[in-house]
């Protein structure tokens, strides 16, 4: 799906940034309604480029004009983004892969949470499960983008609720990795420190088991990376003190150990805002001495905690378990159904993980993610359940369909042509119009977004990475809602008479476009779709 993109590539050819679209207006006979607050020099430059008859065929404009009050309206051909945007989304490598050329890379996600936030109960903490759920989802776009990328989690399963309720939830890491013992005599974490303090930034030599060693990481930052990135109040730092080596040390060991010299090209850190400084220091100290490709392009994602409005502190297991109780509560009263045989289990655990995942992911990053319970007052019940509200509406799709594939089994249809025999000038309703333009496009451009985003800031070497992914889950959570309020009001599956079938075969090739990018949303946040309900 390009006309989008080439629109942009029109804006920006005029002087101005490709994001203008992004805030501009989006009326309903109108497609783009561009302010003219933001057409800062005038709206001439824009509009001679809009309306040159290359980009007016190849952006599918029909009009580009300027109304009595100087904004910039652009009109666009709906039928033909209508069948090239649903014929890309059918073929969802076409639609996603776009034109970048994608180098193949080998990234590593290390999640630092759990080392340094275990609950005293000894359970899993609700901060380190949104670490591994925005973990899984940035390497899900990575391997998406063609890289090889690893989650690697550290010290995680000596937390005695982890490994259940994270299977459960499909976010455990890619590996596991158990934390140095500081108790052990270990040549090489030894060995380690001596590399360390070899250079040159250290205030004692280790002579003795009885000795203080610190380094002074804010000197090594003002010679090795003058720019900044890291945090200004990292000075000196403890190494080891009266024979007990520090977690820095033991940190700093884990990473060593854990890549090869060339087997990783770039390594994330993800952890908790509160961990950033310990997160930091160690960085540096591996840094310092470490010949290690991936040490030498270290990058770092600091997310918000999570909390609850009144305060509580509770763990992952009373979380889930109240989310599910909730589903079955509803499940009863809506379909009077127990939910006790596995099937229903499934399903309750899939509208559970669905709801958390979404919780947590949408959301920007640095932000806290307030999570309320069923005894805190509701005013968008929907917005509240939006990642079971996915998943309920993913399978309303395919219920649709498969009714539609039974009944041309059944000789009462007939078969679906082609997409690219499809008849879209048919598509006249507004809800139509909003699926692919609000919905479908826009979630291609948010996902589009991420990507670029994520790879420009590996290709800099940014310290810190600034990444939106809640655009992408927010965006797909409009595009839902578009649909669920288009298939109430509108009957899909009419009666097969000739007259009707061409409008209902375009609304079902529309409908199979939404089903495509819903899976490739569910794809990224590890949900399991459900087909019934």
């Amino acid at each position: 799906m390009a006309t989008l993109t080439r629109i942009e590539d029109a804006v920006e050819a005029a002087g101005y940034s490709r994001r203008l679209l992004r805030i501009c207006k989006l009326g309903n006979q109108t497609d783009f309604i561009i302010c003219h607050s933001s057409i800062r020099n005038g709206p001439d430059s824009l509009l001679s480029e809009l309306n040159r008859p290359g980009v007016k065929r190849g952006c599918f404009i029909r009009a580009a004009i300027v109304d009595s009050d100087g904004n910039v309206k652009i009109e666009l051909e709906r039928s033909q983004l209508f069948s090239e945007v649903v014929q890309s989304a059918i073929e969802s490598e076409r639609f996603f892969c776009g034109s970048l050329e994608h180098k193949t890379r080998k990234i590593a996600i290390v999640a630092w949470s759990v080392r340094w936030k275990e609950r005293e109960d000894g359970r899993f903490p609700l901060e380190c499960l949104r670490t591994m759920i925005i973990g899984k989802h940035i390497r899900n776009i990575c391997q998406s983008l063609g890289w090889i990328c690893t989650l690697i989690g550290v010290d995680c399963d000596c937390l005695d609720d982890f490994d259940n309720w994270s299977k459960r939830l499909d976010c455990m890491p890619d590996r596991l990795v158990k934390f140095p013992s500081p108790q052990k005599d270990d040549h090489f974490t030894r060995a380690i420190l001596k590399k360390i303090v070899s250079c040159g930034f250290c205030s004692m030599a280790v002579d003795s088991d009885q000795n203080e060693t610190t380094v002074n990481l804010g000197d090594y930052v003002k010679k090795e990376n003058p720019d900044g990135g890291y945090d200004k109040s990292i000075r000196e730092v403890t190494l080891c003190a009266n024979g007990k080596l520090s977690d820095l040390v033991l940190n700093v060991t884990l990473l060593e150990n854990l890549f090869d010299s060339d087997s990783t090209e770039s390594l994330i850190h993800l952890a908790p805002e509160k961990c950033k400084i310990t997160v930091e220091k160690t960085s540096l100290l591996w840094k310092m001495f470490s010949k290690n490709s991936a040490a030498r392009h270290q990058q770092f994602v600091f997310h918000g905690g999570v909390s609850f409005p009144d305060g509580k502190d509770i763990s992952i297991s009373e979380l889930c378990r109240t989310r599910e109780r909730q589903f079955e509560e509803a499940s009863a009263t809506k379909y009077g159904e127990s939910t006790e045989n596995v099937s229903a289990k499934n399903i309750i655990r899939t509208l559970t993980s669905a709801t958390i995942k979404y919780d947590f992911i949408s959301k920007s990053i640095e932000a806290p993610v307030k999570v309320r319970l069923d005894s805190e007052k509701r005013t968008d019940t929907s917005a509240d359940r939006a990642g079971a509200f996915i998943v309920y509406n993913y399978a309303r799709l395919c219920t649709l369909l498969e009714n539609f594939s039974t009944a041309v089994k059944k000789e009462i249809y007939e078969p679906l042509g082609e997409v690219s025999q499809a008849d879209f000038t048919l598509l006249l309703d507004d809800g139509e119009w909003d699926i692919l333009f609000r919905g479908l496009c826009q979630y291609h451009l948010a996902v589009k977004d991420v990507e670029k985003n994520l790879e420009k800031n590996l290709v800099s070497q940014a310290t810190s990475l600034s990444l939106q992914l809640n655009k992408v889950s927010l965006y797909a959570f409009a595009m839902v809602q578009k649909f669920s309020s288009y298939y109430g009001r509108v009957r899909i599956l009419s009666a097969d008479k000739p007259h009707l079938r061409p409008l209902m075969h375009a609304r079902l090739h529309l409908i199979i476009s939404v089903r495509m990018i819903l899976e490739h949303f569910l794809r990224l946040l590890n949900i399991r779709p459900l087909e019934h309900i």
